[in-house]
């Protein structure tokens, strides 16, 4: 095995090339982007650990490299160590802390993020003061496929982490829905790694901007048939400039503030003809990412005059907003035969 090395002080690049007999060559690229003066503190699941007298940085790497196992190193420069991990760098499964000695390096060699059997295809951050729908909407824009050296893998991470990212995350996978043939859609909401609601939708023979729709629903946290609501849907309530409210399963908007309701939105704007008796402040950062926590609809901050709808509060407020993409179940519908695919998921730490 003959390595050809690139690297940059931020990323390596190693040219892995096996020799035939017939001095034809196969040559293997391992990408890896490195995170200087960072270490995993816990939670991340070690493959090997070494202490070599001659370990490096890029000997670090060059074993990472050819190991199926490893998606991820931490090269230590005072205790001279090598220790390999699986762990992907958008899993939540870890996290990580400042160090004085200790670099990681995270494998990069992908087209697609991907969890089991879903692919992620878009990931927003809460209150980053750039539209949610806006990023969506853009048709053209994609971060993947594949992704480039100098992208920020913050951005696609899957636990929450403040300050680290200033983007939305959007897939080239969001431009080929209809020749993907989308099965299922689930809204997902999530703490600390957990799963704390969600909505499920039939997504056969439908597009990005409708499959958000009320009569595809087949399952949620709040059973399987949600109260009837005037404006469910991912394009929302959109009244500029005091209102956009995006992927919306929201009740009536014409009750006064104090006594709507919703099961999940996302308020995609520094205004909002609620925001005086919600509580949020003039020119507020945005998106804002809310959700029920019961089990059924909630009303938003304030005291409920009518007592109707719990308060679900300021808690509960997500973080991160995302969709997955799942393929590979075949149905069939119509005599046509489609690939079951979607969840959308959202990292919601507060």
């Amino acid at each position: 095995m003959i390595y050809r090395v690139f690297y940059s002080g931020t990323y390596i690049l190693l040219l892995a090339a096996f020799l035939g007999l017939t001095y034809a060559s196969n040559v293997t690229n391992y990408r890896f982007q490195i995170q200087r003066n960072t270490r995993v503190s816990h939670g991340a699941t070690i493959v090997s650990a070494t202490t070599p007298d001659d370990v490096t940085l890029l000997v670090c790497a060059a074993q990472c490299g050819p190991d199926s196992q490893c998606n991820m190193f931490e090269y230590s420069e005072r205790r001279l160590s090598c220790t390999l991990y699986s762990d992907r760098i958008f899993d939540s499964t870890f996290e990580r802390s400042p160090s004085n000695d200790s670099h990681l390096g995270f494998r990069i060699n992908f087209e697609n993020i991907t969890d089991g059997e879903w692919t992620l295809v878009f990931l927003a951050q809460q209150k980053i003061n750039y539209s949610v729908y806006d990023a969506w909407s853009n048709t053209g824009l994609s971060h993947d496929n594949p992704f480039s050296l100098g992208f920020d893998f913050d951005c696609v991470r899957l636990a929450y982490e403040p300050g680290k990212c200033n983007q939305h995350f959007r897939s080239h996978l969001l431009d080929e829905w209809y020749n993907i043939h989308v099965g299922k859609v689930r809204y997902s909401l999530r703490k600390g790694g957990t799963e704390v609601a969600f909505i499920e939708f039939d997504g056969l023979g439908s597009g990005p901007d409708d499959w958000f729709d009320q009569t595809r629903l087949l399952n949620s946290t709040w059973g399987t048939s949600l109260m009837s609501m005037d404006y469910m849907g991912v394009q929302g309530y959109f009244s500029p400039p005091h209102t956009a409210r995006r992927f919306n399963a929201y009740g009536s908007m014409h009750l006064n503030c104090t006594d709507q309701w919703l099961y999940a939105t996302v308020v995609d704007q520094s205004s909002d003809s609620c925001s005086g008796e919600w509580g949020f402040p003039a020119g507020f950062d945005f998106p804002i990412f809310l959700f029920s926590p019961y089990s059924g609809p909630a009303g938003p901050f304030v005291p409920n005059y009518y007592g109707t709808y719990p308060q679900f509060g300021l808690e509960f407020r997500g973080k991160v907003w995302c969709l997955w993409l799942f393929k590979g179940c075949e149905r069939e519908r119509d005599g046509l035969t489609f690939f079951t695919m979607s969840r959308f998921s959202c990292e919601t730490r507060y």
